[in-house]
């Protein structure tokens, strides 16, 4: 039976994580060797067998096959339209700063950017 991995959105998930199968009294659940993961989410299958503790029995059930999406939060880079998480949506500048998105992407949140613009004053000097 799939665990509370199952249909749930993450940033990150491995085959080693302890929410991907349920597992019951007397029930042993093991997610197999195919934990697959991709750029959208992952897919792996829970498989499970009855111990039958007392009654000496021991079967197997129908493996079920589970998956979760993956997200990514937006997330501004330092220098200017740069993005270390998400893909950039340059916007129009304001007159003190640039100014550019970094969106996310499965449902994960954007991040709105901005570096002050740099003015160079100029002195005029003379004797």
């Amino acid at each position: 039976m799939c665990g509370t991995a199952n249909g749930g959105s993450f940033t990150s998930l491995s085959s080693n994580s302890s929410n991907l199968c349920y597992s019951c009294y007397n029930t042993k659940e093991f997610a197999t060797a195919n934990f697959i993961s991709t750029s959208t989410g992952w897919s792996w299958t829970c498989n499970s067998y009855y111990d039958g503790c007392n009654s000496g029995y021991c079967f197997y059930s129908v493996p079920a096959v589970c998956s979760a999406k993956k997200y990514t939060n937006g997330a501004c880079g330092s220098a200017n339209s740069s993005c270390t998480a998400g893909s950039l949506s340059d916007i129009a500048d304001s007159g003190t700063a640039f100014l550019w998105n970094c969106l996310g992407s499965g449902g994960g949140s954007n991040a709105s950017c901005s570096i002050p613009k740099a003015y160079c004053s100029s002195s005029t000097g003379g004797p």
